[in-house]
């Protein structure tokens, strides 16, 4: 789904290019969400489209595979403020 919204997202930067000036920024940080949409997408689509697969253990397989740990084993953990 994430990639529908890139998809959308750079259509519409293109459209406001041509026409003149805009108020519409794509931020960088969009980035790596769109890219983790994708990855998801293309690793769970055939069980969610078969039914196979429930999305919400499809999410948390995702994150399991992408190497998601709890917050206090994350290596950064003490430096982010609590």
């Amino acid at each position: 789904m994430q990639f529908i919204g890139f998809s959308t997202q750079t259509a519409e930067y293109i459209k406001n290019q041509l026409s003149g000036p805009s108020s519409f920024v794509f931020f960088h940080e969009d980035l790596s969400s769109n890219y983790a949409g994708i990855n998801f997408w293309k690793e769970l689509r055939q069980g969610l489209k078969e039914g196979t697969r429930r999305f919400n253990c499809a999410e948390l397989l995702f994150l399991v595979l992408m190497g998601a740990v709890a917050p206090n084993q994350a290596p950064n953990y003490y430096y982010i403020p609590h």
